[in-house]
């Protein structure tokens, strides 16, 4: 049985964690793939959930779910939904890293699959909300997304995404939007309750002033995006009354009168 600390030691081609030069391609003959998997993964897991590997992807996805490969960087996409009462939409995080904590609706990149589709399928997903009705716009931040900025102790694993987050329009979807509860109250935020047995992902509306006000109840890329967000919104609004100010100087300006020439 191996734990989260021999992985490493258990994949190396000459050893199996106890010092035994018995070679991988031996144990494979032996014992198959899935006998081996078990082997080394069955500590780490804790008897949680049952691994069946299938073909080489399968292996993949394990070895990256265990991210005790310190030398990757992964990709993490988020999409971020702001509707017109400055309510943002997120969802529950039941697995690390930033378990128990509140996330724009994203996750991991999918290999050979670019991030808008990646995205609406997060949306379905997890908001149950339809592909189609999904618009990915314009980026808002690439965060740098370790578990040193996030505030989390090695204990969790350590891991180090890079993770765009883009503004997202949904249309034609006003009756599952208006579906999804609010977080008014601190204990809701805090220890969310489960609507009904059907609920898979538990997505909720949060003012950004509750995400400003409680930022230890969202992850970093949450924060992030919304504080990018927040500061183009300023902006925003610096130059349009930047521009009515000129309006209303241009206004009070006295018209040129017009100006005859003629020849002497």
């Amino acid at each position: 049985m191996a734990d989260s600390n021999n992985v490493h030691q258990n994949l190396t081609p000459n050893g199996d964690g106890n010092n035994n030069p018995i070679k991988l391609g031996a144990r494979l003959k032996t014992k198959g793939l899935q006998g081996v998997v078990n082997e080394i993964f069955d500590g780490f897991f804790s008897g949680k959930e049952k691994i069946i590997i299938n073909d080489t992807k399968d292996l993949i996805d394990l070895i990256i779910k265990t991210r005790e490969s310190k030398d990757y960087i992964g990709v993490g996409v988020g999409g971020l939904y702001v509707n017109n009462k400055d309510e943002v939409l997120v969802y529950y995080r039941t697995d690390s890293p930033e378990k128990h904590k509140w996330s724009i609706i994203g996750g991991s990149g999918t290999y050979r699959k670019d991030i808008e589709t990646t995205l609406r399928e997060k949306f379905q997903t997890k908001a149950n909300i339809p592909l189609q009705n999904v618009d990915v716009t314009a980026l808002v931040r690439v965060t740098n997304h370790t578990n040193e900025n996030s505030g989390l102790n090695n204990n969790e694993g350590e891991f180090h995404f890079l993770s765009p987050a883009y503004n997202i329009d949904i249309t034609n979807c006003n009756e599952r939007l208006n579906e999804i509860p609010k977080l008014n109250k601190k204990k809701d935020i805090q220890a969310p309750k489960i609507i009904g047995n059907s609920e898979k992902f538990i997505c909720r509306f949060v003012k950004i002033s509750k995400i400003q006000q409680y930022p230890e109840f969202f992850t970093y890329t949450t924060r992030a995006a919304v504080q990018s967000y927040q500061r183009e919104k300023n902006n925003i609004h610096h130059i349009i009354e930047r521009i009515d100010n000129i309006s209303s100087y241009i206004k009070e300006v006295p018209k040129i009168k017009k100006v005859e020439w003629r020849k002497e």
